[in-house]
């Protein structure tokens, strides 16, 4: 038996070997840990590398210890509310989220491969809990199903430096600083690595308000067919008073529907549509996501270039929305209230 940093290894001579993976918690564990309701341990350093572990289930091999900055935490007993993990940078900005509340899960029944899905929901069981955050500040809001030819938008990967992680449980919120350092093999200035930050941050940003703003023209295109099969129902004279209520409707939807078509394919379902319909700006700006974030190294002059160019397609995209939202929808809702129908709403 040998510990070696914090991990604990057992092995026999030539038999095989196994590793217990850090056993701080082990460390700070005392008589009175236990007693509290909520006990939050003092995270190990943490190491940003790209290593990436791949699952193989052909082999009879062990698990690897997950990437990114391990976090322990106890519970004195099952949390019967949601609990919160929260990572804070060094001004006290929180850059990422995790909750123990339960999400559906998006399933794919035709995917072509087993995706390893990022995990953003902690456990909350009695005992002790532990958590990988994977290093990446939070993610775009995300579309369903949406269809990128290079890999989902992800957030940008934490630079080297101070953070602080805060465990809200039972009534209670603790707090415990963790050490991000680089990998020792990667010799990029920390000049470049904020010129990558920089501009990753600036792409999810971007995907963020891309992806909000096709959400909200589902959600409106929806209320807008509710809409139109309700005005349109009923006898002929019902109907030809709503004539024109159902065209305004129908040319708004429309409207709406042209724009989405310039934000995303919804015509793409699997990564070869990619192939058949043409490329817009969700999956132009996820494929320049992932160039970017490729390795430890600052942007090329292309990928600002590229990034340049569909900054200013999705502000003229942008600005179409708000000009939607600003003009078309009051329109819409104004012909509405004076029929005393109910309204539509802008999610």
């Amino acid at each position: 038996m040998v510990i070696h940093s914090n991990d604990l290894a057992i092995a026999t001579h030539g038999r095989g070997f196994w590793i217990l993976d850090d056993i701080a918690p082990l460390r700070q564990a005392d008589s009175g840990s236990s007693l509290h309701d909520a006990h939050l341990f003092k995270p190990s350093i943490a190491t940003r590398t790209r290593l990436g572990h791949t699952k193989r289930r052909r082999y009879a091999i062990a698990e690897n210890p997950p990437d990114g900055a391990i976090l322990y935490y106890y519970l004195k007993e099952e949390a019967k509310e949601p609990i919160k993990l929260e990572i804070l940078d060094s001004t006290g900005k929180v850059i990422r989220t995790f909750s123990s509340e339960q999400k559906k899960k998006e399933e794919d029944p035709e995917a072509e491969w087993e995706k390893d899905e990022p995990v953003d929901q902690i456990p909350a069981k009695a005992g002790l809990n532990i958590f990988a955050w994977d290093l990446r500040y939070q993610e775009p809001v995300k579309i369903p199903k949406a269809v990128y030819d290079e890999g989902d938008p992800t957030g940008p990967l934490a630079l080297p430096g101070k953070y602080q992680v805060r465990l809200t449980a039972a009534g209670k919120t603790t707090m415990e600083p963790i050490e991000v350092v680089m990998d020792p093999r990667v010799k990029t200035s920390a000049a470049d690595l904020q010129k990558q930050f920089d501009l990753m941050l600036k792409l999810r940003d971007h995907q963020d308000e891309l992806n909000k703003a096709i959400l909200a023209i589902r959600d409106l295109r929806a209320q807008l067919l509710v809409l139109e099969k309700r005005l349109g129902s009923g006898d002929a004279p019902a109907v030809a008073a709503n004539k024109l209520l159902i065209e305004q409707s129908a040319a708004l939807r429309k409207n709406i529907s042209d724009l989405e078509h310039e934000l995303i394919n919804p015509e793409a379902t699997a990564s070869e549509d990619e192939l058949n319909f043409p490329t817009k700006l969700n999956s132009k700006l996820g494929s320049l996501n992932q160039a970017v974030d490729s390795a430890d190294a600052a942007p090329t002059e292309g990928e600002l270039g590229v990034f340049a160019e569909l900054d200013k397609q999705l502000d003229t995209q942008l600005a179409r929305w708000r000009e939607i939202t600003s003009a078309d929808v009051p329109a819409v809702n104004a012909a509405l209230r004076s029929a005393n129908i109910q309204v539509v709403s802008l999610k």
